[in-house]
């Protein structure tokens, strides 16, 4: 059982909400998120015309992204911001169970999750067994990478 969750969007990352913050108000579109295996990703659509200092706003925004691109048409771009795992040989029972931040240990209150990690492969047509791995929300105060 996890414990409970201060906000509604428990993906989202500080750094993801200030990024689709930005390119919201760059582009005048709300940006599309998704968390995937390590990820989270920002899409938003463009508008017809960007100024000179807009389309130099929205690259330095791309720039702070781990990775980016745009649709081959021009319709929209995407950022993905991507989230390191800590090894999973390295966790206590109590973090792979999500009840202590995956990142410094603390006891969870609030929490995030920063992805799915695979303990175990599944064998002979089992399903593999893994875990969610919750951090401290907002924000961990441990460094990490």
């Amino acid at each position: 059982m996890h414990e409970p969750r201060a906000d509604s969007r428990p993906h989202r990352s500080p750094r993801a909400e200030s990024i689709a913050a930005q390119l919201a108000a760059l582009t005048g579109s709300t940006p599309r998120l998704s968390v995937g295996a390590g990820r989270t990703r920002i899409e938003t659509d463009l508008p017809p015309v960007l100024s000179d200092a807009g389309r130099h706003m929205l690259y330095a925004t791309l720039a702070s992204a781990d990775d980016y691109g745009h649709e081959p048409d021009g319709g929209y771009i995407w950022v993905e911001l991507h989230t390191r795992l800590p090894d999973p040989g390295a966790l206590t029972s109590e973090q792979l169970q999500g009840l202590a931040c995956a990142w410094c240990g603390a006891r969870l209150y609030t929490c995030r999750s920063i992805g799915t990690i695979q303990l175990r492969p599944g064998l002979n047509g089992q399903l593999a067994e893994t875990a969610e791995l919750m951090v401290c929300s907002p924000v961990c105060a441990t460094r990490h990478p």
